[in-house]
C-alpha cells in the first residue's frame, strides 16, 4: 500500500492505494467504521484481482484517529458514539466531493476504466456515486449498504435516472437495519430508469457478512460475494 493525499474542496485526503499502476482501477468506499487493517486487507485482496484499488479515508475532516475496535463498533457505548460523530461529518455531499476527487486523480494518473465499490455506509455512498458521476463510473458494487431508498432528498435511489454504471448489489437477508421495503423500492428505482443491475439476496446473514473483522462475518457468504464481485468486475472493466 501507498498512501497519497489528493486534494478535495475540503481538504487533503490520504488514500491508500495499491495494485498495478495502469489498466482499470476501483475506488473502495470504507464503511462506517473507517481505515483500519480489515478494510485494508479486503482493498488487497481486491487488487490481486489485477486492479488498482483506492482505499480513502473519508473521516480525514475529523483529523488523526485511532482505528476503530471492530468487535465494540456495533454495539452501543463508547466506541460506537466516536465512530458516529466521524460519520456525522460525512454528509452525502462531503462523500459526493470525496469521491468525486479520487475519480478524478485516478483520471488524471492514467486509469482505463474505473469502478467502485462500497460496504455497509460506503455502499450507499457508492450508489450516490453512481447517479453522480454517471458514464465517468463503468461499474458499481455496493454490498450490505443501508439508506439506499429512503425519503430523504439525497437518497441515492432518486438518482437511479441518472446511473450509467451497471450496477451490482449485495442484500443481506437478514439485515436489522434495512427493511425488505426499502430494498425492493431501490430495484423498482432501478429498474424504472433502466439502470444495469443485479440484486441478490444473501438469505440467513447479517448487515455486515462481508467485512473480514466484523463479529457478524460470515466466511461462506463472503467467499460468494468475493466470487460474484471478482466476476463482475471482469465482466465490466475488462471486456
Amino acid at each position: 500500500m501507498e498512501l497519497v493525499f489528493i486534494r478535495t474542496p475540503d481538504g487533503q485526503c490520504g488514500t491508500q492505494v495499491t495494485g498495478p499502476a495502469s489498466g482499470p482501477a476501483i475506488i473502495f468506499v470504507m464503511d462506517a467504521g473507517g481505515i483500519r487493517p480489515g478494510m485494508i486487507a479486503m482493498a488487497s485482496r481486491l487488487a490481486e484481482y489485477g486492479y488498482r484499488v483506492a482505499l480513502p479515508d473519508l473521516y480525514y475532516r475529523s483529523g488523526p484517529y485511532a482505528p476503530a475496535d471492530p468487535m465494540r463498533a456495533l454495539q452501543p457505548g463508547p466506541e460506537r458514539d466516536r465512530l458516529a460523530s466521524y460519520a456525522h461529518l460525512l454528509t452525502t455531499a462531503a462523500a459526493e466531493r470525496d469521491l468525486g476527487a479520487v475519480l478524478s486523480w485516478l483520471e488524471e494518473t492514467g486509469a482505463s476504466r474505473i469502478g467502485c465499490i462500497g460496504y455497509c455506509l460506503g455502499g450507499r455512498h457508492a450508489l450516490t456515486a453512481a447517479g453522480a458521476f454517471g458514464e465517468r463510473l463503468t461499474a458499481v458494487a455496493s454490498i450490505h449498504a443501508g439508506g439506499y431508498a429512503t425519503d430523504r432528498p439525497d437518497s441515492p435511489h432518486l438518482r437511479a435516472p441518472a446511473m450509467r454504471a451497471q450496477i451490482y448489489l449485495a442484500v443481506a437477508g437478514e439485515d436489522q437495519w434495512v427493511p425488505r421495503e426499502e430494498t425492493e423500492r431501490l430495484r423498482a428505482a432501478l429498474q424504472n430508469a433502466g439502470v444495469r443491475f443485479t440484486l441478490e439476496i444473501y438469505d440467513g446473514v447479517s448487515h455486515g457478512f462481508a467485512v473480514v473483522d466484523l463479529p457478524i462475518f460470515d466466511s461462506a457468504a463472503a467467499e460468494r460475494h468475493w466470487q460474484q464481485i471478482s466476476a463482475f468486475f471482469a465482466r465490466t472493466l475488462r471486456s
